[in-house]
């Protein structure tokens, strides 16, 4: 079936997990890089004859440049993927309400069957707003929409009837076909995101870049002040705003689905009506 074959990517931690774990681990990193540059420092004989430039000034630098360019591209291309889930949002919600309001144009029976099981399938793309938080509940949303979007076709071909003209046939049609592409469009978009093996590397490579500038402080015979834990705290509260941008149904950014529940309460005040 078409669910089995869509991967989960969802998260193996929380969002306050990993908030936790970048606000602990950074300023600790730093720490420690402190620790072991002032035993270098002490063994080296820096604190009796210091040498004019601590070593690895250059690399610290060159490191520390490297990582706001990993966190800009990182930030952007967050942005960038929650833009994108929010116009395939529109763009679901728009071909939906199209679709039925092109389904007035049959003839009954069909004109009913088809507005009803548009009115289905679209309370299935009311997800709950913690579908990603585990595999079981993902598949099952999945499951719910694959079912709904399945019986649109086949009702759609039994609702045109021989006599429908032709121009009312192409948009009717094209209504429904307009709503599985926006379908597979959301899906796409919903599942795309920063990789969880990029955000590893961003993460080692900031503990990295703080544990050099905590090493660097204690080669120059400094202790490790507050501006270096204020620096880590700054690059934690950045990898948080991109995980919370990738976290639509956790954190503090929530992804607001209003659009499409206007567009379902619409349908199914239609219907009511109707029936």
């Amino acid at each position: 079936m078409t669910e089995d074959v869509i991967q989960y990517t969802g998260p193996l931690f929380s969002f306050w997990v990993l908030v936790g774990i970048a606000f602990v681990v950074l300023p600790l990193v730093a720490l420690l890089g402190w620790l072991v540059g002032r035993r270098t420092y002490q063994k080296a004989g820096y604190d009796r004859d210091r040498p004019a430039a601590a070593p690895g000034d250059l690399t610290v630098g060159a490191m520390l440049a490297l990582l706001g360019l990993l966190m800009a591209f990182s930030f952007g291309f967050s942005l960038s993927r929650a833009e994108a889930r929010k116009v395939a949002l529109m763009h679901e919600a728009a071909a939906i309400g199209t679709a039925f309001l092109r389904a007035d144009l049959l003839d009954e029976p069909g004109r009913s069957a088809l507005r009803e099981t548009i009115g289905a399938y679209a309370r299935t793309r009311l997800a709950d707003e913690n579908f990603l938080a585990s595999e079981a509940l993902f598949r099952d949303q999945l499951r719910k929409t694959v079912e709904a979007q399945n019986a649109l076709w086949p009702v759609t071909l039994s609702a045109i009837s021989p006599g429908t003209p032709v121009p009312i046939k192409v948009l009717v049609v094209n209504g429904i076909t307009d709503v599985l592409d926006a379908g597979a469009q959301r899906l796409a978009a919903i599942v795309d995101g920063v990789p969880l093996f990029v955000k590893g590397i961003i993460l080692a490579y900031a503990s990295a870049s703080l544990f050099l500038v905590g090493n660097n402080a204690a080669l120059r015979g400094r202790p490790l002040s507050w501006r270096t834990f204020l620096f880590s705290t700054g690059i934690a509260v950045i990898m948080m705003m991109v995980i919370d941008i990738q976290r639509p149904q956790e954190g503090f950014v929530r992804a607001k689905d209003d659009i499409m529940r206007a567009t379902v309460a619409d349908i199914e005040a239609a219907l009511r009506t109707e029936s």
